[in-house]
């Protein structure tokens, strides 16, 4: 199957299962599917800025889901989400300009692989860190006053905006520890929050980067969807059953594997890209064409389109339960 926006032919059954491994392995060690997704779609030979742009698209439905499950359990403090993403959008909007200039410039895929080396590295230490420390307290931060805690989450939103528009990543691991040791919210309500906050920020910057760079291949991004969304279900599931604890030292290794890859894949010589061939499909080639002439509307087309699908997956899920 051809994605003309990505600029890519894979089989379709290859964005199903990768985002059926993101959304179940996001559900059971609780780590956002942004961090997983755009080295997963590099692998799979997307260019970075498809990559980054369309793993915005499918990260607008996962957290849309998360949020609903959240707000119906009383875990989110909205006015303190909305604080948070009046800080990240902008931010976002900076780091998508960034984005399009290292595009430009040639450095884009360097920058954004290097990134996630080091994103990687980090979650993976800390996940190890967790299984040696298992059984410790971590007490929160004293709580600070209201005004001092919006303060400490607006800036930052800043940090997280901007990492979301360059890097294509919703900021959760930046946010949620901030607000848990700085802020002295309750863990619960602290992730239920951050992911409020993606929820926007993944819509903005995906209107962003479909009006900017033009790296938002919805096709790719709905297929990315129909494994995450029951991959989350999944992971939630698997999470009650499995010894979790010692699953996420195992995960972050691999992670710290992972991480080693892409840096070694950074020096070594990169594949030369495929041409594809000349026919895109009449349904590639309507989006590509709509994307081509009306990016905004088209941004905003695919920002709905995935909030739609993770709004009536979450209104399923609440139901269920």
């Amino acid at each position: 199957m051809i994605f003309p926006i990505a600029g890519v032919e894979l089989c379709p059954l290859l964005p199903v299962l990768l985002g059926l491994a993101i959304g179940t392995l996001a559900g059971v060690f609780g780590i956002g599917g942004g961090v997983l997704a755009t080295p997963a779609l590099m692998w799979a030979g997307v260019p970075p800025a498809a990559a980054v742009g369309t793993g915005l698209n499918q990260m607008i439905a996962a957290s849309a889901i998360g949020t609903m499950l959240n707000v119906e359990a009383g875990r989110v403090r909205p006015s303190l989400a909305l604080f948070a993403a009046c800080a990240s959008l902008p931010a976002g909007f900076l780091g998508t300009l960034a984005a399009g200039l290292l595009i430009e410039g040639g450095y884009f895929g360097v920058v954004v692989a290097s990134a996630y080396v080091l994103i990687l590295v980090a979650v993976g230490f800390r996940m190890l860190r967790e299984l040696w420390t298992a059984g410790s307290s971590h007490p929160a931060g004293d709580a600070l006053s209201d005004a001092g805690g919006v303060a400490v989450v607006v800036l930052f939103s800043l940090l997280a905006g901007l990492f979301a528009g360059l890097l294509g990543v919703g900021g959760g691991f930046i946010l949620v520890p901030v607000m848990i040791y700085l802020v002295g919210i309750g863990t619960r309500v602290a992730i239920g929050t951050s992911l409020m906050q993606i929820l926007l920020i993944s819509c903005g910057a995906t209107v962003f980067h479909a009006t900017f760079i033009g790296g938002v291949d919805v096709m790719l991004a709905a297929m990315l969807m129909v494994g995450s969304i029951p991959g989350s279900w999944l992971g939630v599931a698997l999470a009650r059953r499995l010894p979790v604890a010692r699953l996420r030292g195992l995960f972050g290794l691999l992670l710290l594997l992972a991480a080693a890859r892409m840096g070694w894949e950074i020096f070594g010589a990169a594949p030369a890209a495929q041409p594809l061939p000349a026919q895109a499909g009449a349904i590639g080639s309507a989006i590509e064409l709509f994307a081509g002439e009306k990016p905004l509307l088209y941004g905003l087309s695919a920002a709905a389109f995935a909030l739609v699908a993770g709004g009536l997956a979450g209104f399923v899920v609440t139901r269920a339960r």
